[in-house]
């Protein structure tokens, strides 16, 4: 009986070892909240839709530019709104933040050739989707 409860005891250790520093430091894969950011304004045309929620932006200055942070197609099918394609010229507000030692644009929102305005994320950086 004793074996068993320090196994037990073990497992729950273990257990809170590997999932505190996810708490402590909010999800990892994009979809928690931002927190250090450099604030971002482009404009251009999508020329390629990336696997996920990403987008490439060639913007007005001749710069492509990698957008993440799009959300689904599923939330953008909820407001009843075309999700960004290729070709689409779009203008996109966010925050440029230190992912996993890599540099990446965060979208914050996305205006649509046609004036809609989606927001994607609140003021502390969380999905809308969520």
């Amino acid at each position: 009986m004793q074996k068993r409860a320090a196994v037990l005891t073990l497992v729950t250790l273990l257990s809170l070892a590997l999932t505190l520093p996810a708490f402590a430091g909010g999800v990892k894969d994009g979809t928690g909240p931002i927190h250090s950011q450099t604030a971002f304004s482009y404009s251009g045309v999508v020329i390629s839709c990336l696997a996920g929620d990403g987008i490439v932006l060639a913007t007005t200055n001749n710069v492509n530019v990698t957008i993440y942070g799009m959300g689904p197609a599923t939330y953008w099918d909820s407001l009843g709104v075309p999700k960004p394609a290729v070709g689409d010229e779009i203008a996109v507000k966010g925050y440029t933040v230190n992912y996993n030692g890599e540099l990446r644009n965060i979208a914050y929102s996305v205006t649509l050739p046609d004036g809609t305005t989606v927001t994607l994320r609140d003021a502390q950086g969380r999905p809308a989707w969520r």
